[in-house]
């Protein structure tokens, strides 16, 4: 007879289904009915074998031409969203993102569920239910002497990234991040090509805003202090 296989459980690190909620200028969407927006909702996640992941909550920048956050901006490179954000502003969006969070988990019927720690999610997982695990995509809301990361915790907080593309109290986005091409094991856009296409990635950094001396921590000094710091 033949054999059947069954697909284990996925568990996304990162996504961003919650923007479509929290965030003012992105069309509302229900994650929890089929539409043909975005690419997560509950019956396509069921389908797919999704069955937890990271759930972010993103503080967008304030762009003063309109005075209102959106996270997908027409032009991408706009040089507002690598300034820092202020923390009022910052504070008041993230409590947005997670009341967003738990009203999805009270309206899905226990289909998703916030998850706080392991057998919390290993058993979410067994029982095909969505495991939504809070994260903080930056950490512009949290006060630089932490006096309100345990609140955070408290309500739900378990995965916190300290930058994003722009600097807060914590660190400086461009510090911490670097090349890494997967040339020869995978589908490289076209505009790059190869290796040799890289002057153009270079320039297309330049041309969004990136001084000198950014350009000169993505393209190699961020890698040599990361081994300087191991390889001792």
């Amino acid at each position: 007879m033949p054999t059947t296989t069954t697909n284990p459980p996925i568990f996304d690190g990162h996504n961003d289904s919650l923007q479509a909620i929290y965030l003012p200028k992105h069309a509302p969407r229900d994650f929890l009915k089929k539409n043909d927006e975005g690419h997560i909702d509950l019956q396509r996640a069921e389908r797919g074998g999704f069955n937890g992941g990271l759930f972010a909550i993103f503080v967008p920048a304030l762009l003063p031409e309109n005075n209102e956050p959106n996270a997908q901006e027409e032009n991408p490179v706009n040089p507002s969203v690598l300034k820092p954000v202020d923390f009022s502003y910052a504070r008041a969006l993230t409590q947005k993102g997670i009341e967003s969070l738990f009203n999805l988990e009270s309206s899905s019927r226990s289909k998703l569920r916030v998850i706080r720690d392991m057998r919390g999610l290993e058993n979410t997982l067994k029982e095909k239910a969505i495991a939504a695990v809070m994260h903080f995509e930056g950490a512009e809301t949290i006060d630089p002497k932490l006096k309100n990361l345990e609140g955070y915790y408290n309500a739900g907080l378990r995965s916190l990234g300290l930058v994003w593309s722009r600097p807060n109290a914590f660190g400086y986005g461009v510090e911490h991040v670097a090349l890494g091409s997967d040339f020869d094991g995978a589908t490289i856009p076209k505009e790059l090509g190869d290796v040799s296409g890289l002057p153009k990635l270079i320039s297309a950094l330049r041309e969004s805003g990136f001084n000198e001396e950014d350009l000169a921590r993505i393209a190699y000094k961020n890698w040599l202090r990361i081994l300087a710091n191991t390889w001792k």
